[in-house]
């Protein structure tokens, strides 16, 4: 423990919108597979878009710079 293994974790915020966008993948993705039911395939991608834009406000891509 406590050894420079060479990765970085990534911050809090970066994994709170990974879980957001993966949340929306999920949500489109049952949308497609249960009908498709159109009106939470869109509420899914709105939720992934969502979670892509609070990431990148965040700064995701700069956890690994």
């Amino acid at each position: 423990m406590g050894e420079d293994t060479g990765h970085k974790t990534g911050r809090p915020t970066s994994w709170i919108a990974v879980a957001i966008m993966v949340l929306g993948f999920v949500i489109f993705g049952v949308a497609l597979v249960l009908g498709p039911i159109w009106a939470l395939f869109w509420i899914g991608l709105a939720v992934t878009a969502g979670g892509g834009i609070f990431g990148l406000a965040n700064g995701i891509m700069e956890d690994y710079g």
